[in-house]
This record gives C-alpha cells, structure tokens and sequence, in this order.
C-alpha cells in the first residue's frame, strides 16, 4: 500500500516523493504555511501560486495537483492565536469598532490633547446644526452672513425697530403684491374709490343694500318682470309671512281689536284714558278700600242713612260735629246729666224738655 502525507497548517510532513499518494489537504492557505525541504516543496504543483480555498490531491496520472474545494476560510475560524503579531493593520478595522477600554494605556496617552490649533476646524469638520446658539460669540454675525428675508420684527429688539427709517412710500410704490390680505380696511377707502369695474360680478348680496335704495330703474327688465305683481289673495297672508312689528297701528281697522285679541294683565294703567273706566265696567263690591285714595270718599258720596253708629269709632264725635237743639235728655249718659252745672232743676228739666222733647 502506497504512503500518505498529510498537510497540515504550518507544517508539512516529508515522506517519500515517489509514489505520493495525497487524498485531501485541510481548505487553508496552504501558499503561506507549507514549509518542509525544498525538495519536497518543489515537487508539489504551482506551490507559489495556491491561495485559500484549494487542497493538494494526486491526480489521475498519479501526480500532484491543486484543486478547489468550494469552500473558504470558515466565519469564525480565525481566533487570535492564527494572526501574527501586527498582521491586522488600520485598513483591516471597521470604523467605530474599537471602543477606549480596547486600547492599552500607552495608546490612550498617544491620543491628541487639548485645545484645536486655530483655523483647524473647517467647515466639513462640522456636523450639520453643530453650532449652537451659545457657540457664537456676541456681535459676530455680519449682515452679510444673514440670507435675505430671513429676520421677522419680532427678532429686533425694540431699539432696533425704532432705528428703522421711516419715511412715506413714493406715489403708486405699493403695489397689490406689497398689500397683505384684509389689509385695505373702510377707513382706507376714499369716498367713492371703489366704482363699478372694481366690483367683481355676482358680489354684492342683498345684505349688502340698504333698504328703500334701490328705484325701479336700477333693475334689469327680466328682474322687473320677476317682481311679483297684483294683490295677495284673500287670507293668503299668514303670520309666518309678517315680519315682527310689521303690522301697526294704521294697519289695524277700526273695532279690529276685541277682547279676546287681547293677552291677559296686557291693558296697563298707562293704556286707559282717564275717565274711561266708568261706574258700568266696575264688577260690584270690586272698589275695596286700599282702591281709595285719602279724602276720595266726600260728604256728598255717602248716601242717606248709610253711616251706622258702628261704623263711627269711639270718642270721634266732637261737640262741634253735633248740630244744636238735636239732643234729647234721654241721649245723655247719667254722668253727663249730672256734670250740668248747678244739677237739673224743675225749671231747666222743663226748658230742655221743651227744646229737646
């Protein structure tokens, strides 16, 4: 049975060239690990052209060959016991890949310090809207740094607006584009400004006009002819016709009003004429005494033999109230007939009999 050589990464065991009897060899970089005498080594096909991905097999001659496998260097395969020292260089490292706690304290010292000298940062040193309000020093900003029509007023502090000259706009200078919408108030209009090319068509409502201002030649003929016309039919006037206070006093024929048009505590005193209200339109007994005004009921108001002793309160009738010679003996208390000066004698019984019977 013919012997086998194996190779292997960084090595490469000799045996005997003749015959060389190789099945497969590991799918590494053979071109950078074999390394046996020469002779063997100068009898292995192209060895100075193999890359990764071939194995060295004997060929149907029974020679040597390189062959590809199909495969590459496994992901994960090279651990760092396979790198030699300084084989990774910058190119091989991914931007933003290594973090401080990778570097070793020799390499951390080696890191630029400090402030930037001046004029080092340019422009593509700066991240967009990198420059911050407080990063720019007070009166830096030329006018010629700031883009046209870029302030408003209210950026300008109130010494700066009042140093704005002011001074009026030169005839026919502010065109429509200058004007902002609404801003043509009435105030701003000269009487008469706007004529009729100055009115867009179909703009003027009828909200618009003032009552009673429009004559009939002021209307097209087919506006006229939409005018309605003749009187309106008997009853064909409703109430959702009338507009409120539409119907007024004039309007109202004679007697139209009767009692039951009439809404209940409407009549106020202000409504009835004085003397209207006759002895006819009181309901009997309807006239109480809160209804009298002081002094209202006269001598010549009480009828004959209406006031009854009830009615005249104690200690009311005075000795001027009773007329003379109307009192008989008979109407005296007996204490007033014994306050008689000098007592009742037979003579003045019979005097007062005679003039009081």
């Amino acid at each position: 049975m013919a012997q086998k050589t194996s190779i292997d990464i960084g090595t490469f065991v000799p045996a005997p060239v003749t015959p060389f009897d190789i099945a497969q060899v590991p799918t590494t970089n053979a071109k950078a690990h074999v390394h046996a005498n020469a002779s063997t080594l100068n009898a292995i096909p192209n060895h100075s052209a193999v890359t990764s991905g071939y194995a060295l097999t004997k060929d149907t001659g029974g020679g040597l060959t390189w062959a590809a496998t199909g495969g590459g260097i496994p992901d994960s395969s090279i651990t760092t016991s396979k790198l030699a020292d300084s084989a990774v260089t910058g190119r091989k490292i991914a931007y933003s890949t290594i973090s401080l706690k990778k570097l070793t304290a020799s390499a951390i010292a080696a890191i630029p310090s400090g402030a930037p000298a001046d004029s080092s940062i340019t422009s593509a040193k700066l991240a967009d809207s990198s420059v911050t309000n407080r990063k720019i020093a007070s009166s830096t900003i030329a006018g010629n740094k700031l883009q046209n029509a870029t302030l408003s007023l209210k950026k300008l502090t109130a010494s700066a607006i009042a140093a704005i000259p002011i001074t009026p706009p030169a005839d026919s200078s502010i065109t429509s584009a200058k004007l902002a919408n609404s801003a043509v108030t009435t105030v701003k209009l000269a009487n008469g400004a706007i004529t009729a090319v100055k009115i867009t068509a179909s703009t003027i409502t009828g909200s618009k006009v003032a009552y009673s201002t429009l004559s009939l030649k002021k209307l097209t003929a087919s506006a006229i002819a939409a005018l309605p016309t003749g009187v309106p039919a008997d009853s064909s006037i409703t109430t959702a016709k009338l507009a409120n206070s539409a119907v007024t006093t004039m309007k109202l024929a004679g007697g139209a009003v009767t009692a039951a048009k009439i809404a209940t505590s409407t009549v106020t005193s202000s409504k009835i004429a004085n003397g209207a209200v006759t002895t006819a339109k009181l309901l009997d007994s309807n006239v109480t005494t809160a209804k009298l005004a002081g002094g209202a009921v006269t001598g010549v108001k009480i009828a004959s033999s209406t006031i009854t002793a009830a009615k005249i309160a104690n200690s009311t009738l005075t000795n001027n109230k009773i007329a003379n010679s109307t009192l008989s003996l008979k109407k005296l208390s007996a204490s007033a007939i014994s306050a008689i000066p000098g007592g009742v004698t037979t003579g003045k019984a019979i005097a007062m009999a005679i003039v009081f019977g």
